[in-house]
């Protein structure tokens, strides 16, 4: 069976379980209806996520930024990237 398949597969039954977890009837009404509230909580999820890493990013560059401010107050001088000038 091709991953395709059963993606869409496990999609359908996903779909069907939550539909009947809702309490939904077997309209097609009551189908679109979950539908909706299943997409609606995947759109809330995904924007909870991404709200989430963009406060990561935020923190793991101010942690940066604090480092090298740090660093470079007390580093010796470089040359290019090849480590301290020796005289």
């Amino acid at each position: 069976m091709k991953i395709r398949t059963m993606l869409g597969l496990s999609a359908i039954g996903g779909a069907l379980y939550m539909h009947r977890k809702h309490g939904g009837e077997w309209t097609i009404e009551s189908f679109k209806e979950s539908l909706r509230d299943l997409w609606a909580g995947m759109q809330e999820r995904s924007k909870e996520i991404g709200e989430r890493a963009q406060d990561k990013l935020r923190e793991a560059a101010e942690k940066v930024d604090e480092v090298s401010k740090r660093v470079g107050s007390t580093s010796m001088p470089t040359g290019y990237g090849n480590g301290p000038v020796r005289r």
